[in-house]
């Protein structure tokens, strides 16, 4: 299909540059084969079409690549024997043709850094080592595993696919069967491609991050999301009326709980509306609906201007592959621009076609615009759970939709485009943010969820939104509402959201007041961290990293990195690793793991301000409230405290705020951008609407000095002066404090907490204008670290389920126990429960055991053990199936760690558990199956 260009011409706007330059263009194979040198880490691959005057290239821009204008500065093609040698300055491709191929199996190998070591890889099979990428849906997932209600397995398992990064240091794309954009921007099938064969090769080596920089050039950037939307989002599949909604929203404010968005599912719409004769892809006539129900919503632009004076920005669901129903108040007129007559429109729905550009743009103007224009729609929520097939072979109308509501969002440039719909595959980071399906209200979804996020930046995929608290079935915990909010804290979206079910409720006053102020204090904390997550954004658009990312990002040559499933980079200062697992009832404690990588100084839990060495696995224990978050060496977290609290309202807003904390981790120097803009459309440093402020931290052993630079770029956009407060983790109490404005000295009170390790000091009205210097010295030392084994003990007794005499006992024993723990058994009188044995041994004597069996499946196991620990510390395997064991030295290597895939002798996962003895005093059993 062609379309008129003069239908949809706002809708075929997305820059692209498809034609690569002559210079960067090889071709060989007597005429058969193109090799396009994009840059000097980038090789595009094609076989061509036969056509009677030799064979044709395909320089239209694909739904996965738009750009393929390189820049590489030097590429020679040469002839070695049977073998083409392509170089570039960074890789070395050797290809060896066969004849009639249509493929480039077994052809192809290469050097992807010419300044790593390295060898020769065989392309097609990088695969083995790529890991992995992100997938379409979570739609009824459990965990990793596709289920009915009931928990069976209805469906193959969560395939997160081929990603951009492998440990190989090379990626192939394969691009073969992927739509195109014609000259005038509309869809083309894959089917009316001119070449067979078109992959892309991606070399990077060791540096990941280069890989998505590399893959953002050729596919295009990261869009640089609103500001608003990184505040708590309220969604529920329900049929609120006006009255109810706005009580809700009463409610969250005299909890204090603040919100920035607030969706409406889709009983917005008409949807009990009369069963037709014939259906639409299966599906009831109200699934897709346009048409507001005035019984709930008598008066939809009025409702939706409410909502707008409290801050919040309104979305509405949208199913659209049902068409356009003849119950919508717009069908007769959508009709009549179809050009349909009367005879044939008589109580039949206009098709969905979004490959018509007719369809298209009526869709937009007539069903879209109206509700924005008139009501004061914000966005829109793409529902689609259709299929992947449109009139147009080849062309999934996910992606379709996504492309094109991003255009329509941003038309005339009156707002910054963004979308909130599911993954389209490779080249959906141009449209975000993602919505990843209605999962399982189950243990096992929040346990895969940190991974699966972290794992989407391989395919540059860097917002998802989910379901926090779960979509449907499952057992509702008030424990696991809690840590899944906790979890959304630190993920790119938080959206409260959950089905019909009246006994899913996402009201965290529906619950005891423990679970009600630990759902206070992480909503609250997420608006604290809009300053953060919009300079993290700002670097996303800008750089092409993502909020969250594997710890393998950065320590890519680190065999723990690839260990951790459970934990990741949350933006540059910070490492988190949620509880995702129920409280023991022995212990009273949650328990996690974390890696913390190789520092100069000790990392720090920004909430307790407890310091962890670095290169180390450590276990952590926590109650409810606890959130293991820890802030590198150096690391600065600026956070607003532009919360306002009156008798009978709250605000926490999203803006840029006057009122600011910086969490200064000591012990290493370190620096930050805070980025902040206007909000309208998309800023550039060049243009107004957009500043930064510099933080620098020189970190000494007598001597701190933090400053805040003056802020550079346009001034309006922040507010005149400040109120600052610095808070500073690991500085010895005793510092002496000075500080200055522009030079001039400020008064200064310093306050001290003990317990936390910091001190901080504030400060008002500080012109944005003037620098702002803090010198902290000391005589002695700056550095402030509290050996804190024995108070951890004493807050996990203090909660175990136990006998207080026993209790005590330990207690008492503490410094024997440090050395002899073999003697647990004896001095508790054996009422230990294992849980409570683990705890304490893990404490004591720095060995533990791990394995993130629901972050991922086939998760490793880890091991570790301290330099000098008292403990004989052993470790086998143990065959479910027959009771065998296998004995082998752990610590081979003379490392105090060690990783683990699995036994060498096993045939089948399951059969067998890693075990692993304290002593006589306890024996773990971990198994990585479900």
């Amino acid at each position: 299909m062609t379309a008129p260009p003069t239908f949809c011409s706002w809708l075929r706007s997305y820059p692209q540059d498809p034609v690569a330059s002559k210079d960067s263009v090889f071709i060989c194979n007597e005429g058969r084969t193109r090799f396009t040198v994009i840059n000097d880490h980038v090789v595009r691959c094609e076989l061509g079409k036969r056509e009677q005057d030799g064979y044709a290239f395909e320089d239209r821009a694909s739904f996965t690549f738009l750009n393929r204008s390189g820049d590489s500065k030097a590429s020679l093609l040469k002839v070695k024997g049977e073998e083409i040698v392509l170089e570039t300055l960074s890789l070395e491709l050797r290809y060896k043709p066969q004849k009639d191929s249509k493929d480039f199996q077994d052809q192809l190998s290469v050097i992807p850094s010419r300044y790593e070591r390295s060898e020769f890889y065989n392309c097609l099979k990088e695969f083995q080592c790529n890991l992995g990428g992100t997938y379409r849906t979570l739609d009824e997932a459990n965990g990793w595993k596709v289920c009915n209600w009931k928990g069976e397995s209805i469906a193959p398992d969560i395939d997160l696919g081929v990603g951009l990064i492998s440990r190989k240091g090379f990626v192939i794309i394969d691009d073969s069967n992927t739509p195109l954009f014609d000259e005038t921007g509309w869809p083309v099938s894959s089917t009316q491609r001119k070449n067979i064969c078109d992959i892309y090769i991606f070399c990077y080596g060791s540096n990941y991050r280069r890989a998505l920089e590399l893959f953002c050039q050729v596919s295009g950037r990261v869009p640089l999301i609103p500001r608003y939307i990184l505040g708590n989002w309220w969604s529920r599949y329900w049929r609120y009326s006006e009255g109810e909604l706005k009580t809700l929203f009463q409610q969250f404010e005299k909890y204090q709980m603040p919100f920035s968005v607030c969706i409406l599912d889709m009983d917005w719409h008409i949807v009990d509306c009369e069963v037709h004769d014939f259906e639409v892809f299966g599906c009831h006539p109200g699934w897709t609906g346009y048409t507001w129900n005035r019984e709930l919503f008598p008066d939809p632009a009025a409702m939706i201007d409410w909502l707008h004076k409290k801050d919040l920005r309104v979305a509405l669901n949208l199913h659209p592959a049902d068409g356009v129903w003849p119950h919508e108040e717009v069908y007769e007129k959508f009709a009549n621009c179809m050009g349909i007559s009367q005879e044939r429109r008589e109580k039949k729905p206009i098709p969905f076609d979004i490959t018509d550009p007719l369809f298209t743009e009526n869709y937009f103007r007539l069903l879209h615009h109206t509700q924005e224009e008139e009501n004061g729609v914000d966005f829109w929520w793409i529902d689609w759970q259709q299929g992947t097939k449109t009139c147009m072979e080849g062309v999934d109308p996910l992606f379709l939709l996504n492309h094109f509501h991003y255009l329509d969002h941003g038309r005339e440039g009156r707002r910054r485009p963004f979308i909130f719909s599911r993954f389209p595959g490779l080249g959906g980071h141009r449209y975000p943010i993602g919505f990843s399906g209605d999962t399982h209200v189950t243990w096992n979804s929040l346990a895969f969820q940190p991974y699966f996020t972290a794992t989407a930046a391989n395919a540059a995929y860097f917002y998802w939104s989910h379901d926090i608290g779960g979509h449907f079935a499952g057992i509702e915990e008030p424990q696991l509402f809690v840590r899944w909010i906790q979890f959304g804290v630190y993920s790119p979206i938080l959206r409260l959201h959950s089905n019909k079910n009246p006994y899913h409720s996402r009201h965290p006053w529906m619950y005891e007041a423990n679970i009600l102020q630990a759902c206070q204090r992480a909503l609250q904390q997420r608006h604290a961290l809009i300053p953060y997550l919009y300079s993290m954004v700002w670097r996303a658009t800008r750089q092409c990293i993502a909020l969250i990312e594997p710890m393998y990002y950065t320590f890519p040559k680190n065999d723990n990195a690839y260990a951790c499933p459970g934990q990741y980079w949350f933006g540059s200062q910070l490492i988190v690793a949620p509880f995702v697992e129920r409280t023991d009832f022995y212990t009273g404690h949650s328990r996690q793991v974390v890696w913390l990588p190789p520092s100069e100084a000790p990392w720090r839990n920004i909430y307790s301000g407890e310091a962890f060495q670095g290169n180390q696995w450590h276990v952590i224990y926590g109650r409810l409230e606890d959130i293991p978050v820890f802030g590198m060496p150096g690391a600065i977290i600026p956070l607003s405290r532009d919360e306002e609290i009156d008798v009978d309202s709250y605000r926490f807003p999203t803006d840029n705020p006057r009122k600011l904390e910086l969490i200064v981790v000591g012990g290493d120097c370190g620096s930050f951008q805070l980025w902040e803009d206007d909000g309208r459309v998309e800023p550039s440093l060049e243009s107004e609407g957009v500043c930064i402020t510099d933080f620098q931290l020189k970190w000494e052993k007598h001597r701190v000095e933090m400053t805040i630079d003056k802020v550079q770029g346009d001034l309006s956009v922040v507010p005149k002066q400040r109120d600052w407060k610095i808070t500073f983790l690991g500085v010895a109490p005793h510092v002496q404090v000075t500080a200055y404005s522009n030079g001039s000295i400020l008064s200064t009170v310093k306050q001290v907490d003990e317990q936390r390790e910091s001190i901080s000091i504030s400060f008002e009205s500080i012109p944005v204008t003037h620098n702002l210097q803090v010198v902290l010295e000391d005589s002695a030392a700056t550095t402030w670290i509290r050996d804190r084994t024995d108070e951890k003990i004493r807050q996990l007794l203090f909660w175990f389920h136990l006998n207080t005499v026993v209790k005590e006992k330990i207690d008492n024993a503490l410094s024997t126990l440090k050395k002899e723990p073999h003697r647990l058994n004896e001095i508790s009188e054996h009422m230990l429960s294992d849980s409570q044995k683990r705890a304490l041994l893990e404490y004591l004597t720095c060995c533990g055991c791990h394995c993130a069996w629901n972050a991922r499946p086939n998760a490793p196991f880890i091991v570790w053990k301290a330099n000098d620990s008292c403990m004989e510390y052993k470790v086998y395997w143990y065959s479910k199936k027959d009771g065998r064991k296998i004995h082998f030295d752990c610590w081979e290597y003379n490392s105090n760690e060690r990783i683990l895939y699995g036994c060498e002798e096993q045939q089948v996962a399951s059969d067998w558990n890693l075990c692993v003895e304290y002593g006589n005093v306890l024996t773990v059993f971990l198994s990585n199956s479900v």
